[in-house]
C-alpha cells in the first residue's frame, strides 16, 4: 500500500512538472516581443542631408536620401554588418 501512494505521489509530480514545462514553451513561442539585435550603424551623411525613406528586404536596407545641394541618392545598406553595399547616383 505504502509503495501505491509513492508511485501516485511520483506520477502527481511528474504531470505538474510536465504542465509547467507546457505552459513555459506557449509563453516563449506566443508571449512578449522577443529580444532582437538592435543594429547602429553610421551612414557618414554629410551635414544637411536627409533621409527621405527607408524600405527593408531581404536583410538590407534601401534608403532614398537628400543631399544639401538638393540632389537624390538611393543607398543600400546590409543589416547584419552595418556596411553600404551601394550608392545609385541618378
Amino acid at each position: 500500500m505504502a509503495a501505491l501512494k509513492v508511485l501516485v505521489v511520483a506520477m502527481g509530480v511528474a504531470i505538474l512538472a510536465m504542465i509547467a514545462l507546457i505552459g513555459v514553451q506557449l509563453a516563449k513561442r506566443f508571449g512578449g516581443v522577443a529580444a532582437e539585435r538592435v543594429l547602429e550603424a553610421q551612414l557618414g551623411l554629410p551635414e544637411g542631408a536627409q533621409i527621405l525613406s527607408a524600405v527593408p528586404a531581404d536583410g538590407q536596407l534601401a534608403l532614398t536620401l537628400r543631399l544639401p545641394d538638393g540632389s537624390t541618392r538611393a543607398a543600400v545598406i546590409d543589416l547584419a554588418t552595418g556596411r553600404t553595399l551601394a550608392i545609385v547616383r541618378p
